[in-house]
């Protein structure tokens, strides 16, 4: 086996045990836990910074990706509470956008969500103002 065959065995490895044995449980059986323990791996290796000027994604396991956003594009917040997430004292924050590539960005189960989207909010002001940028539906 060659060098990249090797890398692709030991990736494929990592993420069936990843996905397998996520906090060392057991496989889950049905296609649903298995997504379920997906969805939390994905939220569990997400970063999010917001500076004065932006707010950086990043995310992934092996391969990363990072987003940003400028915040004076920012158009509205939503605050998305499933009870699940309650339970646990997190929500989801969704910021709709002027942003081409990113309408919806939804910042997934963030602890004092309400806090952080006034700050969000507080921010996205503050932005705008030093950009001078106003807000024009058509």
């Amino acid at each position: 086996m060659g060098h990249l065959g090797h890398l692709k065995t030991e990736y494929q490895s990592l993420i069936s045990r990843l996905d397998a044995g996520l906090v060392g449980l057991p496989e889950p059986e049905d296609e649903e836990a298995k997504l379920g323990r997906r969805r939390i791996l994905e939220i569990l290796c997400t970063r999010y910074t917001l500076s004065n000027e932006r707010l950086t994604v990043a995310t992934g396991v092996i391969s990363k990706r990072i987003d940003e956003i400028e915040l004076y594009r920012v158009k509205d917040t939503r605050l998305e509470i499933p009870l699940h997430l309650r339970l646990f004292g997190r929500a989801h924050i969704v910021l709709l956008t002027s942003d081409k590539s990113h309408c919806e960005l939804r910042l997934r189960a963030i602890s004092d969500a309400e806090m952080l989207r006034n700050q969000i909010r507080g921010l996205v002001e503050k932005r705008r103002d030093a950009k001078g940028v106003r807000e024009l539906d058509v």
